[in-house]
């Protein structure tokens, strides 16, 4: 004779469509929203090169 667990029959099976859903409006509406964003050009000066890196100590400390 073979017995079923109660909770068994009562079990139901999760839809991923919902969550596809959401996932495909998010990735929409970051697409979208990144367009509207204006970017800009930075200016960004260069280290001359009379600085000498070699003589940069770092400094470790032990903890």
């Amino acid at each position: 004779m073979l017995l079923e667990h109660p909770l068994a029959a009562k079990r139901r099976l999760i839809s991923l469509t919902p969550l596809i859903d959401v996932v495909f409006i998010l990735l929409l509406f970051f697409m979208l929203s990144s367009g509207f964003t204006q970017w800009r050009q930075m200016d960004i000066t260069a280290a001359s090169e009379s600085y000498n890196t070699d003589k940069i100590r770092t400094q470790y400390y032990l903890l």
